[in-house]
């Protein structure tokens, strides 16, 4: 026993001479690693946290003080842009296909003593070269059809996925007795906690001052897959009250109000039985024509989101009658 204590011992002593730490050394060893990385990470964490909430206030600063005075005009031209825009875009791939039919050619015509002037020649197309390029508008229309169709079945398993099995309901829209559409709405708290957040700017996208926040999957037997959003806000000038219906597809279509829209509102949106500027506290639509210049788009939901935190100053009538001319 002597020998093998003592041969023990000399291991021992040989491993920590070599480096190599005993068991308990090792667990020590681990356990402080683990206890450095839990405290980076949670250092990182809280960097990451305070950089975000550095940039909401930036946000909310901006959101105030440059946003807020621009308004007036940004409400402006959304009002003279929103709907002749959304004709335009609808008619976007018939544009396309009348200009594939013409020949664009440019020229410089030069004359003695007078600079070069730029020309441009237009001329139909041969109707060859017209067959063969015909499709174009078509092409846009089926590649835009092509791809909400397959954007519709990926999101239409993703959110039927992620719905709650409680609280679903079904709506009928009926005409004459008859059974136009069925509507169905089932909550899906994970989409709808997402997708209301995109509407919010500054800290309300933290979950700050938000007041309420509620939404449905919206599932059209006629009319593909929908969330309906609504989000309701404290700012420095009052609540705001956003709502958001939204095509699941891409290109997406958006519709956007100042108030809650009913299932019944709702239902009548996405069957295409109304019309969104028709309604009370419509805002803005984004067509998902529009939504094919990334740009154009982004800048359209940006005028719409600034018309909702920023409203249009209701005009005040005076209730006491006008002094009598004399």
């Amino acid at each position: 026993m002597s020998c093998e204590r003592q041969s023990g011992r000399v291991a021992t002593s040989a491993a920590v001479k070599a480096g190599i730490g005993t068991m308990a050394n090792v667990t020590q060893v681990g356990r402080a690693g683990q206890s450095a990385g839990k405290g980076m990470i949670a250092a990182a964490t809280q960097k990451a946290g305070a950089a975000l909430e550095q940039w909401a206030g930036t946000q909310d600063a901006l959101n105030e003080k440059v946003v807020g005075r621009m308004a007036p005009l940004s409400n402006a031209v959304l009002g003279k842009l929103d709907r002749p825009t959304v004709t335009a875009a609808k008619a976007a791939p018939y544009i396309i296909g009348a200009l594939a039919t013409l020949h664009f050619r440019g020229y410089l015509v030069t004359q003695r003593g007078s600079a070069p002037v730029a020309a441009v020649a237009v001329a139909p197309r041969p109707l060859g070269e017209i067959w063969r390029t015909r499709p174009m508008a078509c092409r846009v229309r089926r590649a835009v059809g092509m791809a909400g169709a397959v954007s519709a079945l990926s999101a239409s398993a993703a959110v039927w996925a992620t719905k709650e099995k409680a609280g679903g309901r079904t709506l009928s829209l009926k005409k004459n007795g008859q059974v136009m559409a069925e509507i169905k709405f089932q909550k899906s708290a994970k989409v709808t906690r997402f997708l209301n957040r995109m509407d919010l700017i500054g800290s309300h996208r933290l979950g700050k001052n938000v007041i309420s926040s509620d939404g449905d999957i919206v599932r059209a037997s006629k009319g593909g897959n929908w969330h309906r959003g609504t989000s309701t806000v404290q700012t420095s000038k009052g609540q705001r009250t956003l709502t958001h219906l939204q095509s699941l597809k891409l290109p997406a279509h958006h519709y956007y109000f100042d108030r809650k829209l009913s299932d019944v509102e709702v239902a009548g949106l996405v069957s295409g039985r109304e019309k969104a500027n028709q309604m009370t506290g419509y805002v803005g639509e984004v067509h998902p024509m529009e939504n094919l210049v990334p740009t154009w788009g982004a800048t359209k939901k940006g005028l719409i989101t600034t018309r909702l935190y920023h409203p249009p100053t209701k005009a005040r009538w005076s209730s006491q009658p006008a002094e009598k001319q004399r």
